[in-house]
């Protein structure tokens, strides 16, 4: 699995432009519906079955800070 991480305007692009060229399975994991998008077993799994996960810097910022809190 490849992990794409762009600015938030841009993924639709990346996904377009990736199914376009190839036969790769793209996941698209921002907003807010994106824990719900998660089938049961966790994102690992789940991203497991995607040749790309496609995200936004935010996110990435957002989820890292929260993660970092936890420790």
């Amino acid at each position: 699995t490849t992990l794409v991480i762009c600015p938030a305007t841009l993924m639709s692009h990346w996904e377009t432009e990736i199914t376009k060229f190839s036969r790769m399975r793209c996941f698209i994991y921002h907003g807010s519906s994106r824990k719900k998008d998660i089938p049961t077993g966790g994102a690992i799994r789940a991203f497991g079955q995607y040749c790309v996960v496609l995200t936004s810097y935010e996110l990435v910022r957002a989820e890292y800070t929260s993660s970092d809190e936890c420790k």
